[in-house]
């Protein structure tokens, strides 16, 4: 941001000028999410499942997230609850229609909630 301001500093900056900017900082394209959030309208919808995984010398989760309708980028919190009740927060990045996450775990996992901080604006329906 402190770059692209003083770059832009007494001059108008349009929407293609702060993506370019971001892209530079980031290194990647991120024509997929100005696509959906900026230029776009609506939020993702979302159906989620986990099964927890087989390999016992690496325990995970596998997480499963689809996207209905339009296809978005987001950043998202899978919510992880063991059946201690310890809670762990894992952030994933979904890019596709289909995302797929093998999440490490620390023992036995009861349950897997996804923004359940509500940070990400989605909507999750049922499979």
């Amino acid at each position: 941001m402190r770059r692209l301001y003083f770059a832009s500093r007494f001059r108008k900056a349009g929407t293609s000028d702060v993506r370019q900017a971001f892209e530079k900082e980031s290194g990647r394209s991120l024509e997929a999410f100005f696509e959906g959030w900026i230029n776009g309208s609506g939020t993702p919808q979302v159906a989620v499942s986990w099964t927890p995984g087989r390999d016992a010398a690496a325990p995970a989760v596998a997480l499963r997230i689809e996207q209905r309708g339009k296809v978005f980028e987001f950043p998202v919190t899978a919510t992880l609850r063991y059946g201690t009740g310890q809670v762990q927060n894992v952030q994933v990045v979904v890019r596709d229609r289909v995302s797929e996450f093998s999440l490490p775990v620390t023992g036995d996992v009861k349950e897997v909630t996804l923004n359940r901080d509500g940070l990400t604006p989605l909507d999750i329906v049922s499979r």
